[in-house]
């Protein structure tokens, strides 16, 4: 599959809560990759602003959905570990 379809499907991922809840990390982190790398290529290209504004706005979005949820289970690892000590 390519690059382009890959981050679409990555993007779609984010915007469903449910999915993103249950997902393994794996596929957290490899779609924060494709989002990332995507944003980085937005970035170097030229073209209509207006595009590509909305074309970040959605990516940054999408990767601080991910994000979260990679901080959230980060937090609950911590507080398991916290608990298992008493």
């Amino acid at each position: 599959m390519d690059l382009a379809r890959r981050t679409v499907d990555a993007v779609r991922f984010a915007r469903d809560g449910v999915r993103v809840h249950y997902a393994p990390d794996a596929k957290l982190a490899e779609s924060a990759l494709l989002i990332a790398r995507a944003i980085v290529q937005l970035e170097d290209r030229g073209g209509d602003r207006e595009l590509r504004a909305s074309a970040f706005a959605m990516l940054d979005q999408a990767g601080q959905t991910i994000a979260e949820e990679l901080r959230l289970r980060a937090g609950l690892r911590q507080s398991t570990k916290s608990l298992a000590r008493w």
